[in-house]
């Protein structure tokens, strides 16, 4: 983990992907309608077999996460609302 004050660095961290976490991968992603739709494949890695494992044995629900750079404003209660548009970070992936 990098810890820093330094924005640049902080923002290219948060693109970041290291290969060893990846369980699965994206393909074929399209909209339909107002919803992103798309196949996932897992990989034969580490976690890949554990992921397929989780969906069609223990019919665990899959989620993701979106790693995006954008404005924020803090209201008034405390809640941070996040500013559009909001740019999706192409992400890096490297090997350790």
């Amino acid at each position: 983990m990098v810890v820093t004050n330094d924005p640049n660095i902080a923002k290219r961290r948060a693109t970041i992907v290291e290969i060893k976490n990846c369980g699965a991968l994206l393909r074929n992603i399209y909209m339909e309608g107002k919803n992103i739709v798309g196949e996932i494949e897992t990989l034969t890695s580490f976690n890949g077999p554990d992921i397929a494992n989780m969906v069609s044995k223990d019919r665990v629900g899959i989620g993701f996460s979106l790693r995006a750079l954008g404005g924020v404003n803090e209201r008034p209660d405390g809640t941070i609302e996040v500013l559009t548009p909001i740019k999706p970070k192409k992400l890096w992936a490297y090997k350790k």
